[in-house]
């Protein structure tokens, strides 16, 4: 009984000490270069995804329709970062697949790469355990029975034919569904409603702030991934408050650890069984 106390008040203060390492010593690998890897590469293609970084040429034109996005959603966009963040499906309607995959690839500048399962265009609809980010033709019918409420838009394009290629700014974004946000909404939610409302962050700092947060918030999701796997029982709500996370903030996190990689996965596992 006594070990068992020990154990757990050990975990405890060591607790904050591995976060800090974790966010110290992420290095490369990262766990988005690791899930890069694991990743098939039909979905990799789907993605516009080349080379073992999810940074690409594209990089800047996403994050100009993520901040379009942002405005054009108004006081939708709690709502729609709360899906996102959560593990809520996102859901497009449009029968141009190009707008539809510009629209979906720039929101997933908001999760880690294992969190992402990505189809920019299909006839039919797919729950979000199938796709979190789907793209649907208008004549895709939405079941009304779905047990989370998708945040759903639809994107009409301009009506002047012309012969240059029509750009997601060019369209008229209609937000169709949009679920209820909790009272007790998770902090990360206000962090990058404030970045994506910041106008005087240039594409090169928001691309670098998103991607830190995104880190710190992984890391976070590590810590608990491995406090939750050990052999003896832990006082998680002591977990949780050490870094900085409130009960508001578990549904994040639990979403969260499936962008781990699998093969840190399996490292913590094996770590544990070994040890």
């Amino acid at each position: 009984m006594r070990r068992t106390a020990a154990a757990r008040i050990m975990w405890l203060l060591r607790t904050q000490t591995m976060l800090r390492e974790e966010m110290c010593m992420e290095g490369v690998p990262t766990q988005d270069m690791l899930v890069l890897m694991e990743m098939d590469k039909s979905d990799r293609l789907e993605m516009n995804l080349v080379g073992n970084d999810r940074s690409n040429p594209s990089t800047a034109s996403q994050l100009a329709n993520l901040k379009w996005i942002a405005e054009e959603v108004g006081e939708d966009l709690k709502s729609l970062i709360y899906a996102i963040i959560t593990g809520g499906q996102i859901i497009v309607r449009t029968n141009d697949r190009s707008l539809s995959k510009l629209f979906l690839l720039a929101l997933t500048h908001l999760l880690p790469m294992g969190c992402i399962r990505f189809l920019s265009s299909s006839i039919s609809y797919y729950e979000s355990t199938k796709y979190n980010f789907l793209g649907l033709k208008l004549a895709a019918a939405i079941p009304r029975d779905l047990e989370t409420e998708p945040f759903v838009v639809r994107l009409v394009p301009p009506c002047s034919k012309s012969d240059h290629e029509i750009k997601l700014l060019d369209c008229e974004l209609l937000v169709e569904d949009a679920p209820p946000v909790p009272i007790r909404a998770p902090v990360l939610i206000h962090r990058f409603r404030q970045l994506l409302k910041d106008y005087s962050l240039s594409t090169n700092v928001l691309d670098a702030t998103l991607r830190a947060t995104r880190e710190e918030w992984l890391s976070k999701a590590k810590l608990v991934y491995q406090v939750s796997r050990q052999k003896e029982r832990i006082d998680m709500d002591a977990v949780i408050k050490i870094i900085k996370c409130g009960a508001q903030d578990r549904c994040v996190l639990n979403f969260w650890q499936s962008g781990l990689s699998k093969v840190y996965k399996q490292q913590v596992i094996d770590t544990i069984n070994n040890s």
